[in-house]
């Protein structure tokens, strides 16, 4: 890819401007380069950067900014682990309020927030209770806590008890970022046996992968198959590069009880409804446009139609697309199903817009936004 340029939003650390390429024009409005963006695209273009800074120069720069940098050159599918590095601050919020309503629209049975830390809770910091919020068509709802320390959890636990709605508390012990492992949380609980074992009493979860894999490694479901054996009879779930119908069939000829889906449901959030039916879904780029725009209605009905909400709408947009490109229509497939972990060579599909969607390239993402948002 030219200039080391990397389009891929799992590296997430702050984009390196030059800083006479950066100018702020007014309080909603950021020039990049010679381009005018607004601030929520700054915001999202902040999330990418350059995989060498010496080689970054003002022209791929604009490129980027653009959407105009060249397409990465490949032969035959380009997998997770070709491609990515998680950084510190990976943490995103894909599984906000409005992203769980299509999930429920198209047959999500039961729905988790997104992961809240406790000591955040407990300082009582208004966005973090943010995440807890519950929608009236979640009938069977959960949140996600993270914490390092059985004290801590369990103060937050009877909180969240006599001040929220909620049917379940799901543990976080398989988040692989530093932020969160260095302190002893998510996958650090892991090899912290005393801390881990009074926190999990309750535990009904298991993410079947090592911070060391990350995402980059399929996840192991043997390993699953086993500790779900060794929890009998307390139910145990598990969760883990699940993409297709055919992917939940082979996950329950294990024993847990049960099958959870995240990135999965990102790629396609009608995933819920091809498990249900048992079939693969050709859907077409009319139909998943109209997903995006059910999804820019729950996000002003959410947020607000106010300026913070448009901004908040249009970020976790651009968030969520950076997960819908990796889908590869049914149609075009050589072979069924897709993995989760594969990644296509840049193709042309079957009309202009299913083309746009395939694209990898921040500037056709917000292309697409743009379309959604007021038509700007």
């Amino acid at each position: 890819m030219s200039d080391g340029l990397s389009l891929y939003p799992e590296l997430i650390p702050d984009l390196n401007l030059p800083a006479d390429e950066v100018t702020y024009e007014g309080s909603h409005s950021v020039s990049v380069a010679g381009i005018e963006l607004t601030t929520a695209e700054f915001e999202g273009l902040s999330q990418y950067t350059t995989q060498s800074a010496q080689s970054t120069s003002p022209l791929a720069l604009q490129q980027y900014t653009s959407g105009k940098v060249p397409c990465m050159k490949t032969h035959g599918a380009v997998t997770d682990e070709d491609i990515i590095k998680l950084r510190p601050c990976e943490k995103k919020q894909c599984g906000n309020l409005p992203f769980r309503r299509i999930c429920k629209r198209f047959g999500a049975d039961i729905t988790c927030g997104e992961m809240a830390i406790c000591t955040n809770l407990l300082q009582g910091q208004s966005s973090e209770w943010a995440l807890l919020k519950r929608h009236q068509s979640e009938d069977l709802f959960g949140v996600q806590l993270e914490g390092a320390f059985p004290d801590t959890m369990t103060k937050c636990a009877e909180l969240l008890n006599q001040t929220i709605d909620v049917d379940f508390v799901d543990i976080n012990v398989g988040c692989p970022i530093d932020l969160v492992y260095n302190k002893g949380g998510g996958c650090g609980l892991m090899n912290r046996v005393n801390k881990f074992e009074q926190i999990v009493r309750g535990m009904n979860s298991l993410h079947g992968r090592s911070r060391e894999q990350r995402y980059t490694k399929l996840a192991d479901w043997d390993y699953i198959d086993y500790c779900s054996k060794v929890a009998s009879p307390v139910p145990l779930f598990g969760n883990g590069d699940i993409l297709s119908y055919e992917d939940v069939i082979s996950a329950r000829k294990t024993s847990v009880s049960g099958v959870m889906i995240a990135r999965g449901a990102l790629i396609k959030p009608w995933i819920f409804t091809e498990i249900k039916e048992q079939r693969h879904w050709d859907i077409s780029a009319t139909e998943r446009f109209d997903i995006l725009k059910e999804f820019t209605s729950f996000g002003l009905e959410h947020w607000g139609a106010d300026t913070q909400g448009v901004e908040k709408t249009r970020r976790f947009m651009l968030e969520w697309l950076s997960f819908l490109c990796r889908y590869i229509p049914v149609g075009l497939l050589e072979r069924l199903p897709q993995k989760i972990n594969e990644r296509p060579p840049f193709y042309i599909a079957r009309d202009y817009m299913e083309t746009l969607m395939a694209s990898q390239h921040v500037g056709d993402w917000i292309k697409i936004r743009q379309e959604l948002l007021f038509n700007e």
